[in-house]
């Protein structure tokens, strides 16, 4: 592997100046290979009553931090080398955006985009349709309208807080009509205006104390009979293990009142079998659509914080050395919960 990677022979040079030049030549893939190579070795003389000084989750943690610090856009997962995704904005921006031209081969296969895409794609063929990516991010959703031959008719409405100069490039090349707004001014303006407003694996990034705001405002934007789609990943991947994952039963509390018509599912990612919620939101009657939203999301954070601590417990009681990332993750969630208070 090291001689095909880096062209060193490490049967003739193998002293540490040679392994250390090897090492600043080989590109990532090649040096985790190696790696897991070494565990492996390890994991032989296990076998032979030798113990391993580390597990293998501890290695691929451990990798995946120096990844992680190094801005790399791919992780260790088990024993497969995998693109840091969604889960990973930057990682993805390196990924995706560093080259436009190149994005076309993230938009098909993408489960999550394939049902975003596949909810909406009826109302393509409406007439002025009007569709909002709220939380637009690095334009994964853009990616997957662009599939779709109608997307040309639409109008895409992109909002965020900043919208990065690169989704802009991106738009300009896909065909739809664009526009792009900053997040507190597209907020600001209660005409109904949309058609579909989506949502997609932005929830976890709104605060809980802005979270029923935010929410209201945008449901006052539909036109009648528009929809709020909102998709989320039950579980957050390196760094977003940083925030707090919105289960599909904290998503059915969240919007639970008579005052909305919720239409949910759930499914699973391909790769990883993450849960994802997938949910359609009309407007069904008038009231304090606010107010009840604010509590819904108190209930909500009481219910992450009594599952977060179960498993927390559950966890330390359990003494499984191969928990310390599912500990550490819910160890962090905890104290987001507890700073992010509605």
């Amino acid at each position: 592997m090291a001689r095909l990677s880096a062209g060193v022979d490490l049967e003739e040079r193998t002293n540490k100046s040679t392994l250390d030049e090897m090492c600043k030549e080989a590109d990532d893939v090649s040096l985790i290979t190696f790696l897991r190579g070494c565990y492996s070795y390890l994991a032989r003389l296990e076998a032979e009553d030798r113990p391993i000084p580390i597990s293998s989750a501890y290695l691929e943690q451990q990798i995946n931090q120096v990844l992680e610090l190094d801005r790399s856009p791919i992780r260790l997962r088990g024993t497969e080398v995998v693109l840091a995704v969604s889960s990973d904005a930057e990682a993805l921006y390196r990924a995706l955006l560093s080259n436009v031209d190149d994005a076309a081969e993230f938009k098909q296969g993408d489960i999550q985009i394939e049902m975003v895409v596949s909810t909406i794609q009826e109302r393509l063929s409406r007439p002025g349709v009007v569709l909002v990516d709220y939380g637009v991010g690095l334009g994964r959703v853009l990616l997957g309208l662009a599939s779709a031959g109608l997307f040309k008719n639409a109008t895409y409405v992109a909002v965020d807080q900043p919208i990065h100069d690169d989704v802009k490039a991106l738009a300009g090349k896909v065909g739809a009509r664009a526009e792009f707004h900053e997040r507190e001014a597209f907020l600001a303006s209660s005409q109904p205006t949309a058609d579909v407003i989506m949502v997609v694996n932005t929830l976890h990034h709104i605060p809980f104390f802005e979270l029923a705001k935010q929410l209201a405002a945008l449901l006052a934007k539909l036109k009648p009979e528009g929809v709020l789609l909102v998709h989320e990943m039950a579980e957050l991947r390196v760094p977003e293990q940083f925030n707090i994952p919105w289960r599909v039963e904290d998503v059915h509390l969240l919007f639970n009142t008579p005052l909305l018509k919720p239409n949910l599912r759930t499914t699973q990612s391909r790769g990883q079998k993450v849960p994802i919620t997938h949910l359609l939101v009309k407007v069904a009657g008038d009231g304090d659509l606010l107010g009840t939203l604010e509590s819904n999301a108190r209930a909500a954070w009481e219910q992450m914080k009594r599952r977060t601590l179960d498993t927390i417990s559950e966890l330390y009681r359990s003494k499984d050395p191969e928990a310390h990332r599912e500990l550490q993750y819910a160890l962090i969630a905890n104290a987001n919960l507890d700073l992010n208070k509605p």
